[in-house]
């Protein structure tokens, strides 16, 4: 998941191995 952070992406994990992943709003 670094590399969804990268681009800009938010990444949250909420529990062990599971992640809210939130598109960049530039991205559309």
């Amino acid at each position: 998941l670094p590399e969804l952070v990268a681009l800009g992406w938010t990444v949250t994990e909420f529990a062990a191995g599971k992640y809210d992943i939130t598109r960049p709003k530039a991205a559309g």
